[in-house]
C-alpha cells in the first residue's frame, strides 16, 4: 500500500522511518499520523517496517488526548491483524518490561473485553489461546464498570459465533438494555444478524446514545440503527432495517434527525474510514457508499436539501471524503447533483462561514491526489450552480481560498486559469486583498504569482 501522505517531512519529523513501495522516503507525522494510517489499514508488512526503524517508536509510557495507543487504534479501526502483530511485537521486545495487559489497562483498555465488544470471534478464541493466555470470558473489566467479557459480547452482538453467552445474576439489569444491542452492532452485522436481532426485541427505531473513535462522528445523541448503518454503509444491516420496520414509513426513518440535527444521509457522508476487507477495493467502496444514499434520498427525496443544526448540508459533509480520495469524491458529487438539490443548498455557509466549495478548498481535507484531480468536484460543482463568489463569510472566492492555502503541490496555471473562468483575476476581499495579494506572501508560489501578472492581476498591498 502506497503511504503518498507522508513523502515529506514535516518540522520535527525529518528523520525517515523506512521506505513507500515506490521507494520514497515515508516520514511519521504530528500525533503519530502515519503509524495511525498504517493501523487503519490493517497493514502488518508496513508495520514491521515501522518497528525496525531506528527513528521510529511504536510503543510509548503514556498517551495523551491527541495520540491514542495502538492497541486501541487498533480496536477502534477492527484491524485484528495489526492487533495480533502489535501483541506479538509487544511480547517479543525485552526493552518492553511491563506485562501487556499491565500496559493496556494503564492505557485504559481491556483487550478480551473490547474485542468481545467488536463480536469477533476468531480474535477473541486467538486471545484466549494464546500462551500465555491473554483474558478469560469471566474476567471482571479493570477499565469499567466491573463487567465480564461475556456481557460486553452479549450487548454487542446478542450472541458471538458459537460461543454461549450466559451473563451472571448480578449482571442482569444491564442486559434489560438490549434495545440499545442493535445499534452497537448493526456497522457490520449481517441481514440475518439484524434480523435475529429485531427478532430478540431489540427496536429498529430506538434513539440511543453513539460514541465511538475513528468514525467521523465521535458521539451522537437521539441516534437512531439507520444512522449507524447508514455511517457504515451497510447494505445489508439497511435492508434489514426496512424489512423489519413495522408500520413506521420508510419516509419517517430517512428524515429522523439527531440531536444535531443530522440525517441518516448526512451519517452516510461522514468519512468513515472503511474497515471491511475490501476496503482496498475502491469500486466496492464507492458502490457502497452509492448505494447507501440512493436508498435514503428514494425515500425521502428532498432530505438533499436539509440542513444540521450547524448549517452544514450533505455537501459540506462530502467535502470530507476527500481524505478517502479524490475520486471517492469525485463519485459522489457526482450522484448527489443527480438528486437535483436546490442552488441555495450548494451555496449556502455552514456555522464555520464555508460553503461546500470553500470547505473542499482546505489542505486539510485535501490530501488524497492531485491538486488537478482535487478540482474536479470542486469544478463540477461550479458549473453546476455553486457561486464561486461565496466560498466564506470573508467575501473569499475560489481563487483566494486556493491562494491563501499551504498546499504541497504547484498552483499551475491549468489549475489558476479554469478558476479564472468563474471568478474576476483582481476580486478583493472583505480585507481588500485580491488573489495576488495571497500568493505574494508566500515565497515558494513565484510561478503562480507571475502566471497571474500575465493575466494583468493587480495587488493592492493589503497583506
Amino acid at each position: 500500500m502506497a503511504y503518498t501522505k507522508f513523502h515529506h517531512p514535516q518540522p520535527d519529523f525529518e528523520k525517515p522511518i523506512f521506505c513507500d513501495i515506490d521507494g520514497s522516503s515515508l516520514y511519521e507525522a504530528p500525533y503519530g499520523s502515519l503509524l495511525t494510517s498504517i493501523i487503519q489499514r490493517n497493514d502488518v508488512t508496513a508495520l514491521y517496517s515501522y518497528n525496525n526503524s531506528p527513528n521510529s517508536r511504536l510503543f510509548l509510557q503514556s498517551y495523551d488526548s491527541e495520540r491514542q495507543d495502538p492497541f486501541s487504534v487498533a480496536l477502534g479501526c477492527r484491524s485484528f491483524d495489526v492487533l495480533r502483530a502489535l501483541i506479538s511485537i509487544y511480547i517479543s521486545d525485552p526493552s518492553m518490561t511491563e506485562p501487556l495487559q499491565t500496559y493496556t489497562n494503564r492505557c485504559g483498555l481491556s483487550l478480551i473485553h473490547r474485542t468481545c465488544s467488536a463480536g469477533e470471534q476468531d480474535m477473541v478464541e486467538w486471545l484466549i489461546n494464546h500462551e500465555p493466555p491473554l483474558g478469560s470470558l469471566h474476567d471482571r473489566d479493570p477499565t469499567g464498570m466491573g463487567w465480564t467479557p461475556l456481557l460486553y459480547a452479549a450487548e454487542a452482538l446478542g450472541i458471538a459465533g458459537d460461543l454461549i453467552l450466559d451473563a451472571d445474576v448480578e449482571e442482569a439489569p444491564a442486559i434489560a438494555r438490549k434495545k440499545a444491542i442493535l445499534g452497537q452492532a448493526i456497522p457490520y452485522a449481517s441481514y440475518g444478524m439484524v434480523s435475529r436481532l429485531i427478532t430478540k426485541e431489540s427496536d429498529v427505531h430506538t434513539p440511543q446514545t453513539w460514541s465511538s473513535q475513528n468514525t467521523g462522528i465521535e458521539l451522537g445523541q437521539n441516534v437512531t440503527p439507520l444512522h449507524i448503518a447508514s455511517l457504515f454503509w451497510n447494505l445489508d444491516g439497511i435492508q434489514a432495517l426496512i424489512d423489519h420496520r413495522g408500520d413506521v414509513g420508510l419516509e419517517f426513518m430517512a428524515s429522523k434527525a439527531d440531536d444535531d440535527g443530522r440525517l441518516p444521509l448526512h451519517w452516510a457522508f461522514t468519512c468513515i474510514r472503511d474497515n471491511r476487507e475490501e476496503k482496498d477495493n475502491l469500486d466496492e467502496i464507492i458502490s457502497r457508499m452509492t448505494s447507501t444514499m440512493r436508498i435514503l434520498l428514494d425515500a425521502k427525496p428532498d432530505t438533499i436539501n436539509t440542513r444540521d443544526h450547524h448549517g452544514s448540508t450533505v455537501f459540506h459533509y462530502a467535502a470530507r471524503l476527500n481524505l478517502m480520495g479524490h475520486e471517492v469524491l469525485s463519485r459522489a458529487i457526482q450522484k448527489l447533483l443527480d438528486a437535483l438539490p436546490s442552488l441555495d443548498t450548494l451555496n449556502v455557509r455552514n456555522h464555520r462561514g464555508a460553503t461546500a466549495v470553500g470547505d473542499m478548498l482546505q489542505p486539510f481535507t485535501s490530501p488524497a491526489g492531485t491538486l488537478e484531480q482535487i478540482m474536479g468536484p470542486i469544478l463540477t460543482l461550479l458549473a453546476n450552480g455553486a457561486d464561486a463568489h461565496l466560498c466564506d463569510n470573508k467575501g473569499r472566492n475560489v481563487l483566494h481560498r486556493l491562494c491563501m492555502s499551504t498546499w504541497k503541490q504547484p498552483l499551475t496555471a491549468g489549475i489558476l486559469g479554469r478558476l479564472l473562468e468563474f471568478v474576476d483575476i483582481n476580486d478583493t476581499d472583505v480585507d481588500g486583498r485580491t488573489a495576488l495579494d495571497y500568493l505574494v506572501s508566500k515565497p515558494n508560489r513565484i510561478d503562480a504569482a507571475h502566471y497571474l501578472r500575465t493575466r494583468a492581476a493587480d495587488a493592492t498591498g493589503s497583506y
